[in-house]
């Protein structure tokens, strides 16, 4: 009888510590829900980016930011740009995965039809379709670090009329 009790009781705390990770877990998979329903086409809300990303946001893949720009700032530009320039945009989780206590990786398609203005480029009309991987660090419900790879290339060659 003893050691079925001492079972139930390293159960319930082993229990209740998964809780707790998936809870902060949860917390980081909840701000990149957020962030994602905040930068797809006409549902674009600046004021919810600033909420999500801490003033200190790193960008750790940072070559298309100018120089003196803060990560923050380009992201939330670049961001303003993709709606922009492609107002039915919407990015599909294909993966959305909680990392430990405070990170998630997201796995996602972006399809979208490129008839506004994208960093100064006119429309071209042209439908695209890429894929990403993204690895966020969250803290306090804000992110606070991203790591990131895209199909640039293949953008360029589809708003060029290229597969």
């Amino acid at each position: 009888m003893k050691s079925i009790k001492s079972a139930v009781v390293t159960l319930l705390g082993l229990t209740s510590l998964l809780i707790s990770f998936s809870a902060l877990s949860n917390e980081a998979v909840d701000a990149v829900k957020q962030l994602y329903r905040a930068v797809d086409g006409e549902a674009y809300n600046s004021a919810t980016l600033d909420r999500l990303l801490a003033k200190d946001f790193k960008d750790h893949n940072r070559e298309h930011v100018q120089e003196g720009v803060s990560d923050r700032d380009a992201s939330i530009y670049f961001y303003g740009q993709l709606a922009k320039g492609f107002p039915d945009g919407v990015h599909t989780a294909e993966m959305l995965e909680p990392i430990g206590k405070d990170k998630v990786l997201l796995y996602w398609d972006y399809t979208a039809t490129n008839t506004g203005e994208f960093f100064g480029m006119p429309p071209s009309g042209n439908k695209i379709s890429i894929k990403g991987v993204e690895i966020f660090k969250v803290k306090n419900g804000q992110i606070t670090d991203m790591w990131h790879i895209e199909e640039l290339q293949k953008m360029e060659k589809q708003l060029k009329g290229g597969h």
